[in-house]
């Protein structure tokens, strides 16, 4: 069973254009029932240097980091150190609204305004200022709606709370405990430029982020160039890590972090049943993933068929940032993972590759 999953892997990645390691790539893994079945891994993860990209690369998580943000409340809260139920402006008074609770934030239904929207974000003081007496967008959980600005939010109640930055608070509590030796966060000390920061010991295992510039030359062949933001803003993004530390992570989450102090009632109450908002089910549950189902009652039963545009008993996540482009996925029933992480901005690949290796992964279990 699964004994041709590496041959597999180098066959869509060929049709897809990833057959040698000439221009920046991607990252696979798949694991069952907390069993790593492969790593697979193809391009360069620094086209100057010509190092190429293996189960230890490490990518800018982007969006991906979000669950990780999540996670570390609800360790904090555990702690009795914050009140999921309590206004955020408990912990950061410079917010004007009181209805917006923190639990809004987890779950992007609290309104606040997109701070991608405004110039000169480089880091978390500049996001603050720029969207704390702005209007909500919506009251709070009348509606769900995507939102950096909320886990901006919750990356600085983690600072606030903890005393420690972002950064530090998530290698010592999180990161460390688990043994997740590969990953980091980008903020000041290690920024996303090259060489920049004063803490970059770490940057030699690190993918460099590209796009793709113009069209494609002759022989079907893709130029592309760096792609890097230095901005020192994370709780939304920022963290950086490999196929072999994720899948700690993925361990991990799906043993509802036991690990790192939170007991399975409180989990199950934040995770798995708070995708709600008063226009209905959104499936964003803690803001850990999204669940890829039209109706709640999916999650249960229903088969899933490659054809299928939703994946019923599967949640995901994916990311989209400078340079990087990420998703994983958890078939909830089967429990399989699947990791794509890729070094190329606005890679559609990395979403078509996840669904087709997890299709693989179920037909072969079932």
């Amino acid at each position: 069973m699964l004994t041709n999953l590496h041959q597999y892997l180098e066959s869509v990645l060929r049709q897809k254009g990833y057959s040698n390691a000439t221009h920046p790539g991607i990252a696979v893994s798949v694991t069952h029932n907390g069993k790593s079945l492969v790593h697979y891994g193809v391009g360069y993860a620094n086209m100057e240097s010509k190092q190429k990209i293996d189960g230890n690369t490490g990518f800018d998580l982007a969006s991906c980091s979000k669950h990780f943000t999540a996670a570390a409340i609800l360790m904090l809260h555990c702690q009795g150190e914050v009140d999921i139920e309590a206004s955020a402006k408990t912990y950061i008074p410079e917010l004007v609204h009181d209805s917006v609770k923190i639990h809004h934030l987890i779950h992007h239904t609290a309104g606040l305004v997109d701070y991608l929207q405004f110039d000169d974000m480089y880091n978390k003081d500049d996001v603050i200022r720029a969207i704390a007496d702005k209007p909500l967008e919506f009251e709070p959980n009348t509606k769900h709606e995507y939102s950096n600005s909320a886990y901006v939010m919750l990356g600085v109640i983690i600072e606030r709370v903890s005393g420690k930055s972002y950064r530090d608070f998530m290698i010592e509590e999180v990161f460390a405990p688990l043994g997740m030796t590969n990953t980091d966060v980008i903020d000041a000390k290690t920024s996303r430029v090259l060489g920049g920061g004063t803490d970059n010991a770490w940057i030699k295992n690190r993918a460099i982020g590209y796009k793709r510039q113009g069209k494609k030359t002759s022989g079907n062949k893709m130029n592309f160039i760096v792609d890097l933001c230095d901005m020192d803003v994370n709780g939304d993004g920022g963290i950086v890590t490999c196929l072999v530390d994720f899948e700690k992570w993925d361990s991990e989450l799906w043993n509802k972090l036991a690990k790192l102090g939170v007991d399975e009632e409180t989990f199950d109450k934040y995770f798995y049943y708070a995708g709600y908002s008063d226009e209905g089910y959104h499936g964003y549950g803690f803001g850990v993933v999204d669940v890829c189902v039209g109706d709640e009652s999916d999650i249960i039963d229903a088969e899933w068929t490659e054809d299928e545009q939703d994946l019923p008993n599967c949640v995901v996540h994916d990311g989209s940032w400078s340079g990087t482009s990420t998703q994983f996925m958890r078939h909830l029933k089967h429990k399989v993972t699947v990791t794509v992480l890729s070094n190329i901005v606005e890679n559609d690949d990395v979403d078509a590759v996840c669904r087709q290796v997890m299709n693989k992964v179920l037909q072969e279990i079932k």
